[in-house]
This record gives structure tokens, C-alpha cells and sequence, in this order.
């Protein structure tokens, strides 16, 4: 019996030859649009300079331009302190005639291992001091002003007297220290009275007594300082001797503070923008932020800096500084600097320009 014209339908099922055919066509497809984007052959996200036109700019490296591991440190400004021959105590039992001189010489070694001052001793210039101190004349003022003409170079000077070197134990019983038990202490006790002045604000800044005790229990004072001189190296060794260097530290200290650490002067080795300049020098160099700097260059030819001058404002050019390191900072301009001046060969100095070749003073550093 035949059908009448039903067809049947048949359902193929692709090829492994289809599929190898339809995979190479999607491949095909995606490495075209890959190359209209500029995608590389690596993967989604790479390229290669190459690929791109010349108008497009490489992205700058990653920190600064400038390596600053090559760039030499500033000095530290070291401020000069005289130390005059301090009198001896009073006291009529001393066992040495030169007690002064040795406080003298102590306050000289001490202050020159502090990387802020040149010390000396110079009695000449004690005695001038204490003379403007202690002696009515004309005005401390003018008779300071003296001083300095004739020693420009001087910062401070230190003069004073020995008030202390004893045992306590060689005190009368009325005056001796006692513990909580009543008992008597034996303490090694060194003081003085010492005066520093400020030779350029032709002042006295400090009057102020300066005590070093250290315990000298079991100690007689006579077997331990049996032929012993005050400069001898055992010496530093005794109670009285670690006293002396405690009194002397406490002033070391108190200087430290009223002559904080102070760079020579700063550079500028990288101009970012048009404000923002990075210096060479940091915390380790006595720079902190808030401090201003003023800017300057030595002209060709010349050997004695000049202030760069703002145009607009018609002061000296300056920064202020705002993020401080170990060893560099970054600081803002407070204003613009004249086109012809490179920064990079500039320096910084906390000394404001001398007023005659100035027409306007920069402000201060809290203004």
C-alpha cells in the first residue's frame, strides 16, 4: 500500500568537521575585535607601545625624579659658646684650689660632643661678661654691644660660680641630709650658679642653679680621693666626679633646648608643579614643619648669595615648609618666583635678607 506523499523528518546531527568549522569562526571573530581595540595577542589587558599611535604618552614611573640617596646632606649650624673660668666654691675646706676651672672645662667637653655647638673656654671673655653682670657701669646694653664688635663670632657665653663640692657626710650634722630613718645620707653633691647670655640679643637668658647628686655610701672621703686630681681619669670615676657630670649635663640639656638644631642652609632638588618644591634636609637636620626658609641664588661670577625676589609682591621669595623626613622635605612656595631663576640652583636660609636690599619683609612662620 503506498503513502500518499507523507515526508518524514529527519534530524542531523552536526559533525565533528561542523564543529571544528564553527569554533574556528568564533576565534576568528574575537581576535578581530581584538585587534580593533588594541588588545594584544597575550590576553585582555596587555599591549604594546607599538600598537599605539605617537600622540599617546607612556605614564610617568612610579616616585620622584630626583634619587635622593645621591644627593650630599646639609651641615648643621653650630652655634659658638665661650665658657668663662667659673669661681671656686666658698667653702674654706676644698680639698682642691681648682675646682672653677674643672666645672669650666667640664661645661667646654660636654657641649663640644653636642653635634649643635663649638665650644671653648676663654677667661678673657668671662670677665668681660661678668663685669657688664656684676658691675654698675653704663648701660648692659651698650657694654654687650661692645662685646660682640669685638667677638662677632661669639653666640653665648657662660660664666658662673661654684656653689657645691662635697660630701655630706664632711657637713656639720645641722646641715647634713637624712634619710627616713634619721640617719645621715653620704651623698656627693656638685652644684654651681651658672649665667648664660645671648651675646646677640645682648641679654641674660638663663640665671639658674645646676645640681648633680650621686650616692656615696660606704665611701670615705678621705682614702678615695687620696692623690687624685680633678682632671685625672679615675677621678671621673668618684662620686664627686659622676656628680659633676650630672650637674653639666643638666645644663647641656637646658642649652639643647634654647639652641635648637639648625641647618647651614637647605637646597631645592625637584620643582613639582608650580608651588611645590622638594628640599634636601630633614628631621635629623633640625627641620620641622611650619619653619619658613627664604630663597637664594648666587649669581655667576659672585660668591655672596642673593634673595630672590617675588615680582608680583615686591618681598623676598619664600617656602613654608609642610611634610618633613628623616633626611628631605617638601615645602610651598609662598609665591611666584621671576621666570628667569632656576629653583634647582637655588638655597634656603632661615636668615632673613638684610633689610637694605629688601623693599618688604616675608612673613613669619605663624603668620
Amino acid at each position: 500500500m503506498q503513502s500518499h506523499g507523507s515526508a518524514r523528518r529527519t534530524t542531523e546531527t552536526p559533525g565533528t568537521g561542523q564543529l571544528s568549522r564553527l569554533a574556528a569562526a568564533i576565534l576568528a571573530a574575537t581576535l578581530g575585535a581584538a585587534a580593533v581595540v588594541g588588545l594584544g595577542p597575550v590576553g585582555c589587558g596587555s599591549w604594546s607601545p607599538r600598537e599605539v599611535s605617537s600622540s599617546f604618552t607612556m605614564p610617568p614611573p612610579i616616585g620622584r625624579s630626583v634619587d635622593l640617596r645621591n644627593e650630599p646632606l646639609p651641615d648643621v649650624r653650630r652655634s659658638n659658646v665661650v665658657i668663662g673660668t667659673f669661681e671656686n666654691p666658698r667653702q674654706p675646706d676644698v680639698r682642691w684650689a681648682d675646682v672653677g676651672e674643672h666645672v669650666s672645662r667640664l661645661i667646654q667637653r660636654n657641649l663640644a660632643g653636642d653635634r649643635r655647638f663649638n665650644a671653648r673656654l676663654d677667661a678673657g671673655i668671662g670677665r668681660s661678661v661678668d663685669k657688664v653682670l656684676f658691675e654698675h657701669g653704663s648701660s648692659p646694653r651698650e657694654q654687650f654691644e661692645s662685646i660682640v664688635r669685638a667677638h662677632p663670632d661669639v653666640d653665648y657665653v657662660i660664666t658662673g660660680r661654684v656653689t657645691d663640692f662635697h660630701h655630706t657626710a664632711d657637713l656639720p650634722e645641722d646641715v647634713s641630709r637624712r634619710n627616713l630613718l634619721g640617719r645621715r645620707r653620704n651623698e656627693a653633691v656638685v652644684a654651681f650658679e651658672a649665667h648664660i647670655v645671648d651675646l646677640h640679643a645682648k641679654r641674660v637668658i638663663v640665671t639658674e642653679d645646676f645640681v648633680g647628686v650621686t650616692s656615696a655610701r660606704g665611701t670615705d672621703t678621705d682614702e678615695i680621693y687620696a692623690g687624685l686630681a680633678l682632671e685625672s681619669y679615675l677621678f671621673r670615676n668618684t662620686p664627686l666626679g659622676r656628680a659633676g657630670d650630672e650637674a653639666v649635663d643638666r645644663l647641656v640639656r637646658r642649652m639643647d633646648a634654647m639652641a635648637p638644631l639648625e641647618p647651614e642652609e637647605l637646597r631645592i632638588v625637584e620643582l613639582e608643579g608650580r608651588r611645590r618644591v622638594t628640599i634636601v634636609g630633614g628631621r635629623e637636620h633640625g627641620v620641622s614643619s611650619g619653619q619658613q626658609y627664604y630663597v637664594y641664588t648666587v649669581p655667576e661670577g659672585r660668591s655672596t648669595p642673593e634673595p630672590v625676589m617675588d615680582p608680583a609682591l615686591g618681598r623676598p621669595l619664600a617656602v613654608r615648609i609642610d611634610h618633613v623626613r628623616q633626611d628631605w622635605s617638601t615645602a610651598w612656595l609662598l609665591g611666584e618666583p621671576p621666570e628667569h631663576v632656576n629653583l634647582r640652583s637655588t638655597v634656603l636660609s632661615r636668615r632673613p635678607p638684610q633689610s637694605g636690599r629688601t623693599t618688604a619683609v616675608a612673613p613669619t612662620d605663624d603668620q
